[in-house]
């Protein structure tokens, strides 16, 4: 977990289909890759060093992208239809068509809105107050400040996942990315990248959604924001438009004495953090709540303590992914865990504690270790790797076990047929590597560790 909110580039893709030996599969590339709610009321360098400067041509600053699939055009129309007029900046709808079919797309949104609607041709150029929508059996990416199309193969067509994570690379901190009813998990990677180039994420209430496999798919902390359908067009149109932004005179006259009140209550000095950054994710929290001074903030939080949490998990954004910080897994597989097995052996136990495990992979890969260098004597001992997080729904999430391809792409293959199952186009950690880890929530600042711990 990276309290600092420090980011990676986005993973690459590798072959899962080139057989490694046994040895190989202990090794693996973290590298490169890596990825930080409640309903809305009324390796080396990052992937921000990589964001082009957005101001300095007078080119457009902002960029939203949405997200759907199956029951998407109905929620599409429900979404323009809400989106005044003043709209401040372009919105690129990627909806999942049938590839063999002409998409009627803009004839249907275009009376329901109040914003054109234009249909992508290659090289377009982003204009602010524009719908923009996808063409049928093309992929498309942003690159500078226009839309460009792609003959490439896959499906399904739009790839929610490419169009983020260039439009992410483009506009970083500039981007908000809605994903909307769907099924499969297109979008997960991309959300991903989106919050390493510090944008922000929102997903339709998956409760309300006609089909919450996409939204449900993005792991809690790549989540900004769950809005019910018919208030995404006001929330985005008050975050792009500051009606959030925490004014400088705020700032110096309340925000210190706030950071003070939460470090009393939670025990997280929160002050030696970056302005810009405390900024931002608080303004995600007051959007959430639909508030906009910090007072109305203040007062919602007297009302409802349970906020406290969800503002403390949004601060602590969480940045991770299977086998992340390579030099410390290999320190943990060449001299640290064999030493501690060579102890618990006599008797026949290890108690490991994963403090701060987010949505769970940094876990996952702590057991995917163990079981590796136990091999058959996995089932001689009793093992326990505790896995806890202040996040209740990251630690829900991590508990279910699925996570996207996309997440396992730098994970040698054989690592992913020993300790994986595919279901449904996702990967679920293998009833055996899952069972050696437990999850709960635990906060470090108010409770006492773990007894035990090896």
């Amino acid at each position: 977990m990276d309290s600092d909110g420090s980011r990676r580039t986005p993973a690459r893709r590798c072959n899962h289909g080139n057989p490694r030996s046994a040895t190989a599969a202990l090794s693996y590339d973290t590298r490169a890759g890596e990825a930080a709610q409640s309903v809305y009321a009324p390796g080396k360098g990052s992937l921000r060093e990589g964001v082009r400067s957005v101001t300095d041509a007078g080119e457009v600053r902002q960029l939203v992208v949405v997200g759907s699939s199956a029951g998407g055009i109905d929620a599409l129309s429900e979404l323009v239809r809400t989106l005044p007029a003043d709209f401040p900046a372009p919105i690129l709808v990627a909806q999942h068509l049938d590839p063999n079919r002409v998409s009627h797309l803009k004839e249907i949104l275009s009376p329901r809105s109040t914003l054109p609607v234009r249909i992508v041709t290659d090289r377009t150029p982003l204009e602010q107050g524009v719908v923009f929508v996808v063409p049928a059996n093309r992929h498309v990416e942003i690159n500078d400040h226009s839309i460009s199309l792609i003959e490439g193969q896959g499906r399904p067509k739009p790839s929610i996942d490419l169009l983020l994570t260039t439009s992410a690379a483009i506009f970083g901190e500039g981007l908000y990315a809605v994903i909307l009813t769907g099924l499969g998990s297109d979008g997960t990677a991309g959300a991903r990248d989106v919050k390493a180039a510090g944008g922000t994420v929102i997903i339709q209430n998956p409760d309300t959604a006609k089909f919450d496999s996409m939204p449900r798919s993005l792991a809690p902390t790549s989540v900004d924001i769950v809005a019910n359908l018919e208030s995404i067009g006001s929330v985005l149109h008050d975050l792009l438009t500051g009606a959030y932004v925490v004014t400088p005179e705020d700032w110096d006259q309340q925000l210190n004495a706030f950071l003070q009140q939460l470090r009393d209550r939670s025990g997280i000095d929160f002050s030696t953090y970056k302005a810009s950054t405390i900024r931002r994710r608080l303004q995600h929290r007051m959007a959430a709540v639909g508030v906009t001074s910090l007072d109305a903030y203040v007062r919602h939080l007297r009302r409802h303590p349970s906020e406290y949490q969800k503002l403390v998990a949004t601060f602590l954004i969480k940045v991770t992914e299977f086998f992340r910080d390579r030099a410390l897994f290999d320190e943990l597989r060449d001299r640290i865990l064999p030493s501690l097995i060579e102890e618990g052996r006599a008797r026949r136990e290890l108690r490991l504690w994963s403090a701060g495990c987010a949505t769970g992979e940094e876990a996952y890969s702590l057991a995917i270790l163990v079981a590796e260098l136990l091999g058959d004597d996995l089932e001689q001992m009793t093992v326990r790797i505790f896995a806890t997080d202040l996040d209740a729904g990251a630690v829900a999430f991590a508990r279910r076990g699925v996570y996207p391809a996309a997440t396992l792409e730098n994970l040698p293959p054989e690592l992913v047929d020993r300790h994986f199952t595919m279901t449904d186009g996702a990967y679920e950690v293998s009833k055996r590597t899952r069972g050696l880890v437990v999850f709960g929530q635990h906060d470090l600042a108010q409770r006492a560790p773990f007894p035990r711990i090896d």
